[in-house]
């Protein structure tokens, strides 16, 4: 607890513009009422970066029992930025609503006075503990309709607090449990985040839940009426795909028969040049040049053979 605190009376304003983001929240300066101290508060959840973070205002702790309250108040949250409902309003009617260590010019932490940390609690009806149960590993189902288990492996062992999920369905889809592991191995024990702790938003399921160290998660999930969808595509993109699909067909059956012309053509034109071709060869035919028929006897070779025929009587003489 804060020692010496500085008490705060009422805050002005407080809201948070995104999941793991800073709260932002401003109250009367208790050294100088004509003046407002604004401050970001950081929440167990908020992920930032000192060095990267705003500067504007200072980073403030919240204090235990304002960090369980903003735990329990994360799981109303269906959309950011967000304004709690009771901004503005004074918590404790005859008290304090805050006590931090503010010295007039630096703060370190802010939290709930005990008072006003029961008023709050009492408003959102939040009395009930974050915890989890250990499950048995062997987990059954029954009911109509489809069902399915989906595992969720993560890159690493982290703490986590929420799961967002689209489904290429179409909703309501109802969540039957909720477990997680801390690594893959069979042995490990398997744990079960009870759906009492579980707040599911609208449209994708969006899954809020106090922190667990874990590897792998199970859902396991139900839908009676069940219809499959294409939430890739919209339906103008869908309608441009059938024009396309169309265009596309009918390009095919031009191309189609533009080729086939195309060939008739080219065997047509083949066939005249091979009748052309045809046609010069019987030119070279008709136009050979024919020698003249000789006119000596029939007989011109027989004088050389009688000749060849004396000179071999007369060497045998």
């Amino acid at each position: 607890m804060i020692s010496n605190p500085t008490y705060i009376e009422q805050q002005l304003s407080f809201y948070v513009s995104e999941f793991e983001g800073l709260w932002e929240m401003t109250f009367r300066d208790p050294f100088s009422r004509e003046n407002n101290v604004s401050i970001y508060v950081a929440a167990p959840n908020s992920d930032y970066d000192n060095n990267t973070s705003k500067q504007d205002k200072p980073i403030v702790k919240a204090g235990p029992r304002l960090s369980d309250f903003l735990n329990h108040l994360l799981y109303k949250i269906e959309y950011y930025p967000y304004t709690w409902d009771l901004a503005g309003k004074k918590l404790v009617t005859y008290g304090y609503d805050f006590e931090t260590d503010y010295n007039g010019s630096n703060i370190s932490e802010i939290d709930l006075t005990e008072i006003a940390f029961k008023e709050v609690n009492e408003y959102y009806n939040f009395f009930s503990p974050l915890e989890t149960n250990v499950v048995s590993t062997s987990d059954k189902v029954s009911g109509k309709g489809v069902m399915v288990k989906l595992e969720i492996t993560l890159d690493k062992p982290k703490n986590i607090n929420h799961l967002e999920i689209d489904f290429f369905t179409e909703y309501p889809i109802e969540l039957l449990s909720l477990m997680y592991k801390v690594d893959q191995k069979d042995t490990a024990a398997t744990y079960e985040i009870p759906l009492s702790k579980v707040v599911q938003t609208s449209g994708s399921i969006y899954l809020h839940f106090s922190s667990v160290f874990a590897k792998v998660f199970y859902l396991i999930i139900k839908q009676e009426a069940y219809t499959l969808i294409d939430k890739v595509k919209t339906k103008e993109e869908s309608d441009n795909e059938k024009l396309w699909e169309q265009a596309t067909l009918q390009s095919q059956q031009i191309y189609e028969s533009s080729v086939s012309d195309y060939m008739s053509e080219l065997f047509a034109t083949q066939s005249a040049i091979q009748l052309h071709q045809d046609i010069l060869d019987s030119y070279k035919t008709v136009n050979r040049k024919i020698e003249e028929p000789s006119m000596d006897p029939l007989n011109e070779y027989r004088s050389d053979f009688n000749n060849v025929k004396s000179i071999l009587d007369s060497e045998q003489r």
